[in-house]
């Protein structure tokens, strides 16, 4: 299958209009619903070559993570957020189709547009090279350019810069080109010194209740995960540390290793405080639904939301993350 298969305006039209409120997971058959149809992206082996390494494995999880994150915004734009709990939602021709397509995008050769040969490419135009593990904030400035550059249907990326999301810089991508451009919206955080604070836990589960929020990347120092759904105690997860065999997808090849049943889980305590979160915003009705969740003062002590750009911002307003958050693994 062709990385480019899939037309941008017919993904388009198959997302929603209106804003979707995405189905609760309440309980652990719901969950379940969602680890089993949302893309799994783990270490991989046997890959063609990113410098001198065939594997990703005990360096790549930050990298994969990410990914996993963007095949969630991906699928959200083309099936919309709530296709999982439907029968037979896999199975569909239509949905093989598109599902398969979005996986393409991040398979492990330079010939997809969002493999990590793409995207240790271009960290490597920062200095940083294969075999160095990413931390949140790297991870998702890497991501923003590299979305800004695809134009993968149509999306733009945007990062929240200490602390603070600027309206203004959104609406400029969202409308440049004309039309409404689907933003995928990172907030890289510290909530906390060195664990998390227990003051920002109900405000994490508000946060990852909000239509908008397509989860977060974060983990443990060195371990990072994608986290999916928060419960205000645990927080859900797929895991990418598991090697697999890279998949030439060329021709006819079985999507089965990008998806998995194994619903895992952690307590909000044994979290790195070091996360970034993901948001997207699909038309203009988003927009306006996500700009309103987030005006008021109720998250001011993660970060802020502001339509200009202020001519200086008072540290003690934010928590930010530092630009410190890249290791090389030995």
């Amino acid at each position: 299958m062709e990385v480019g298969s899939l037309n941008v305006i017919e993904a388009i039209a198959l997302g929603e209009n209106e804003t979707e409120v995405p189905k609760k997971r309440e309980n652990k058959k719901d969950i379940d619903d969602f680890v089993k149809h949302t893309i799994w992206i783990t270490y991989r082996k046997n890959m063609p070559l990113i410098k001198e390494k065939t594997t990703d494995s005990g360096w790549g999880c930050m990298i994969r993570s990410l990914q996993m994150a963007l095949a969630q915004t991906f699928l959200s734009i083309v099936l919309g957020n709530n296709w999982k709990y439907e029968d037979n939602c896999i199975n569909t021709e239509r949905n093989i189709f598109h599902i398969k397509s979005i996986i393409n995008l991040f398979g492990d050769s330079t010939g997809s547009l969002f493999s990590i040969h793409r995207l240790v490419a271009r960290a490597s135009t920062r200095g940083v090279t294969e075999g160095q593990w990413w931390g949140p904030s790297f991870a998702s400035d890497i991501a923003a350019e590299h979305i800004n550059e695809m134009r993968v249907f149509r999306t733009r990326g945007y990062v929240a810069k200490l602390g603070s999301i600027i309206g203004s810089k959104i609406e400029e991508l969202i409308k440049d080109g004309g039309g409404f451009n689907p933003c995928i919206i990172f907030v890289p955080l510290r909530l906390g010194p060195e664990s998390p604070e227990n003051e920002f836990k109900p405000l994490l589960k508000t946060i990852f209740d909000i239509p908008q929020c397509m989860g977060m990347i974060g983990g443990k120092p060195g371990y990072a995960h994608y986290f999916h759904t928060f419960d205000g105690t645990n927080l859900y997860f797929l895991d990418p540390h598991t090697t697999q065999n890279a998949i030439d997808m060329k021709g006819d090849w079985s999507y089965q290793s990008y998806f998995c049943k194994d619903n895992k889980s952690m307590l909000y305590s044994k979290m790195d405080p070091s996360i970034s979160l993901v948001f997207l915003v699909k038309h203009a009705n988003d927009y306006e639904h996500f700009k309103k969740s987030f005006e008021n003062k109720t998250f001011s002590k993660l970060f802020t939301f502001k339509d200009e750009t202020e001519k200086e911002l008072n540290s003690d307003d934010f928590i930010s993350l530092d630009d410190d958050d890249i290791d090389l693994i030995k």
